[in-house]
């Protein structure tokens, strides 16, 4: 009898042993949540999945994406569909820019919180009435994300700032923008219903916002961006003015491109063979912008794009800007244009002057490469800052190239055009070599291409 009570209390202790090994072990938590994928930048949807470790199975798993720290109160983690980011259909939505915080129980004792920060790059392309379509598999298939609430006239430019805010102008004067990657907008109205918004660009290491363009008379004027607002989920932009022709009177004719090099330089073109230097720094001092007259032969030539290059083996700081005749049907035969500058935007040469082209677009990996587009898919690259030059068409893309933008994610980078104002090619990799044409249907004329999260 005595040995079978023994038994039986050698049982209960084993079972009592055993549900503490269960538990905690000397009251340490137990081990974090096992995330599938490390924090990063990824260049389309992702989907996050979590585990608990191999030996506090089964576990309940709980998590947050609005930065609180988790508990049973929070999100219970489905295995099923793990967490996709981004994801609009989920309310409250899931965005591009996503930082998880996981937490695990086992027997009712809570883990520490494991965090995990995730951006998810796309491209993003905009046409006439607003309509917006997106890509995650970098430009090959896209899809129709929506409207504006209210129809524009004609979008012309965009921008992406380095905090992932979205802008986008429409011609007389009015600003879009968007904190959640392209998909919810918020109208900004006219600056100046008589202001025709041409170009924008803006500091890569900073958040300055610069627009340019025109007056309805056809004089000059720069913008910058001071300040956003938010006050009841309402937004107001506040701006400045650097150069307005009525006061300033350094321009006398429209500005259709802007550039900068991302550290306080930008250099704007107008449709009279003028480019002008300024920085960051004496914007609001119109006597220090630094001025340069093309003599191309047509004074109704247009800087059409102006790209930074890059500093090549020789330590210079490398420009260029291009067009042609801003009314190509107009008859003569104004050449098309392609200037450059090794002293960051002082001093310009031309680099290339073709009498039977007019060049659209422009865009570079900031490396030195750079592809330029004409019309009719003829092509211009360089792959040493511009100091050469090579030709080349696309094969089966008759139709006009309206706009190139070059897109880069952890090392990898890849070009995207807008074809015919309603097809996107993309290129394989950073080659200039072949393009294929993205599964994008609509019949919407397209204008302006971002790349960004």
């Amino acid at each position: 009898m005595k040995a079978r009570l023994f038994v039986l209390f050698a049982i209960i202790l084993l079972v009592a042993v055993s549900a503490c090994d269960l538990s905690t072990d000397s009251g340490n938590p137990p081990d974090s949540v096992i995330f599938n994928l490390d924090s990063g930048d990824y260049p389309g949807e992702i989907v996050v999945r979590l585990t608990a470790p191999a030996n506090q199975i089964p576990s309940d798993i709980y998590y947050t994406l609005d930065g609180t720290t988790p508990d049973l109160n929070s999100t219970p983690y489905n295995a099923t569909t793990g967490i996709t980011i981004p994801d609009y259909s989920q309310s409250p939505q899931v965005g591009r820019d996503v930082t998880v915080k996981a937490v695990l129980y086992y027997f009712d004792e809570p883990s520490d919180v494991t965090t995990k920060s995730y951006r998810v790059f796309h491209w993003t392309i905009f046409g006439e009435d607003g309509y917006h379509q997106h890509s995650y598999d970098e430009a090959v298939t896209w899809h129709t994300q929506g409207q504006f609430p209210a129809s524009p006239y004609n979008l012309t430019a965009g921008y992406i700032s380095n905090a992932g805010v979205y802008f986008v102008s429409e011609m007389r004067g009015k600003m879009w923008i968007s904190l959640q990657g392209g998909h919810a907008w918020f109208f900004m109205g006219a600056n100046d219903p008589d202001l025709f918004i041409h170009d924008m660009a803006g500091d890569i290491a900073g958040f300055e916002i610069i627009v340019a363009g025109n007056d309805s008379s056809g004089h000059p004027y720069v913008k910058y961006l001071e300040n956003i607002h938010e006050v009841n989920n309402i937004y107001n932009l506040t701006w400045n003015v650097a150069l307005d022709a009525d006061i300033n009177g350094v321009l006398e004719n429209d500005i259709h491109s802007i550039g900068t090099n991302g550290t306080g330089v930008y250099v704007v073109g107008t449709v009279s063979n003028e480019l002008v230097r300024f920085t960051s720094a004496n914007k609001d001092d119109t006597t220090q912008w630094i001025r340069t007259t093309i003599n191309s032969g047509d004074s109704r030539n247009s800087f059409e794009f102006i790209e930074y290059l890059g500093t090549n083996d020789q330590n210079q700081k490398v420009w260029i800007a291009g067009g042609g005749r801003h009314f190509p049907l107009s008859g003569g035969t104004a050449p098309g244009i392609i200037y450059r500058s090794v002293d960051n935007g002082l001093t310009w040469n031309p680099d290339i002057v073709d009498a039977a082209q007019w060049f659209i677009d422009g865009a570079t990996n900031g490396d030195g490469d750079v592809i330029v587009f004409g019309r009719n898919g003829q092509i211009r690259y360089s792959v040493n800052h511009g100091t050469s030059w090579n030709s080349m068409s696309l094969p089966g893309i008759t139709e006009t190239v309206s706009e190139v933008t070059y897109g880069e994610l952890n090392g990898v980078g890849r070009y995207a055009i807008i074809v015919g104002g309603n097809k996107v090619y993309y290129s394989q990799g950073q080659s200039f070599m072949s393009f294929i044409q993205g599964s994008m249907t609509t019949s919407n004329s397209m204008f302006v291409l971002l790349y960004g999260y």
